[in-house]
């Protein structure tokens, strides 16, 4: 096996770990979209219930 060859199929390993890894935080980011707004979606029920409001945090 040759240097260009050897360095092919190392790139071609690295190539498949980014993309497993890619994978791997597109579905972690997808939960914590879930989570987010199930969060939300709490807090306004708990706000309707017991007639309060929490204030969200603003920054700017």
């Amino acid at each position: 096996m040759t240097n260009i060859e050897r360095r092919l199929l190392e790139q071609e390993i690295e190539i498949n770990v980014l993309k497993k890894q890619n994978q791997l935080l597109q579905k972690e980011l997808a939960n914590l979209d879930k989570k987010s707004a199930m969060f939300d979606e709490m807090i306004q029920l708990a706000e309707k219930e017991y007639k309060t409001y929490s204030q969200k945090n603003s920054k700017g």
